[in-house]
């Protein structure tokens, strides 16, 4: 998570895809969009229509508070 505040070009490779097609970790872009952070690749796949608001929304809603977290201060919305 670090890393993906660091600079919003990074992804975080979903565990469920490591032998498969690589792709973003849901659950990493649903604790981005709580801290108001959406990766470069969340906000690419909300312009092609790849994935929805209500996607995001619903990663969002499985996953814990920002503020549950070790991270740097980012002014997360709770």
């Amino acid at each position: 998570m670090t890393d993906l505040l660091a600079d919003d070009h990074h992804t975080f490779v979903c565990h469920n895809t490591l032998n498969k097609v690589r792709m973003t970790c849901a659950g990493a872009v649903g604790i981005m969009s709580k801290l108001e952070r959406l990766p470069v690749i969340a906000r690419l796949g909300l312009a092609y229509g790849v994935i929805t608001e209500d996607d995001i929304s619903a990663s969002a809603a499985l996953v814990i508070e920002p503020s549950a977290l070790d991270l740097p201060s980012v002014g997360a919305k709770n």
